[in-house]
């Protein structure tokens, strides 16, 4: 009898090391999307403050000749 049962076990056995593998890489795969993504966000950021930055540049070159146009 208790042969019987033992392929039955190991089935449900590899069954559910099947499942936990499925969702590790599932788990994986969405971590990997994570940091694609946080990449982007970064990049995209580091382009913001550049350009915010050249904007200041503009503003502090233009500033003295502005002032001296309106009296």
């Amino acid at each position: 009898m208790e042969q019987a049962r033992l392929p039955m076990t190991d089935y449900y056995k590899r069954r559910i090391d099947g499942l936990i593998d499925n969702r590790l890489t599932s788990i994986e795969h969405q971590q990997e999307l994570q940091q694609k993504t946080l990449t982007r966000l970064e990049s995209r950021i580091n382009y913001l403050f550049g350009a915010i930055g050249v904007l200041i540049v503009i503003v502090n070159l233009l500033a003295p000749i502005v002032t001296k146009l309106i009296p």
